[in-house]
């Protein structure tokens, strides 16, 4: 479970998929985890169409691989490997070229996959963290430049509404909140401080 999931559980559920995910057709949004067709989300503007999370940092989409590795990058650690199905590998290598990726299950729906033996799956991290550290040079360093500007559209304006109670958020729309920091650390610092003050907000109010 990523800490997404687990500082801000959604309650939008998606349909179960019982056919395999095509490689690099699909997607997944990082705040429901909802199992997204590529196409749509960016005809979406890269808006969940199940929640409406839409996250930016200096106006680019982030996933949870990128957002991560940036804060990696701070301390000039390379990200060396991400684990988990198809497309959250292919996300992080359109970002982090170079990355070693684990393919250890198969998303099937937001609460549901198809995983590997946990054994296997062990082995099979094992080997892709053995390669990623032995060429670890070869690695990415992400390292985005400041200032940045992160922005949060939220499922509903009662999140945002919380949100905007820290000192220097500011509104930037009905659901949108805005943040402004000097350096990368701030600003990730600040992004878990609105995960966990949206969190009581999402079970108060109805989607619009």
């Amino acid at each position: 479970m990523s800490w997404f999931e687990r500082i801000v559980p959604s309650r939008i559920k998606t349909e179960r998929r019982t056919r395999s995910v095509p490689e690099g057709l699909w997607t997944k949004c990082p705040a429901c985890d909802a199992v997204l067709y590529r196409a749509e989300i960016e005809r979406n503007l890269h808006v969940c169409p199940k929640c409406s999370h839409h996250m930016r940092i200096n106006g680019r989409e982030q996933s949870e691989a990128t957002l991560n590795a940036a804060l990696a990058g701070t301390f000039g650690v390379r990200t060396a490997l991400v684990t988990g199905d198809q497309a959250t590998i292919d996300e992080a290598a359109a970002e982090l070229p170079g990355i070693e990726g684990v393919v250890v299950k198969q998303a099937l729906g937001r609460q549901a996959a198809r995983s590997l033996h946990p054994v296997e799956a062990c082995r099979r991290i094992e080997e892709g963290a053995y390669r990623g550290y032995s060429s670890r040079a070869e690695r990415p360093l992400y390292r985005p430049k400041g200032p940045f500007t992160l922005e949060i559209e939220w499922m509903h304006a009662g999140m945002a509404d919380l949100c905007v109670q820290i000192p220097d958020v500011q509104r930037a729309g009905g659901r949108t909140v805005r943040y402004r920091a000097a350096d990368y650390q701030t600003c990730y610092q600040m992004l878990l401080a609105l995960l966990v003050m949206a969190t009581p907000a999402a079970y108060q109010y109805p989607r619009p």
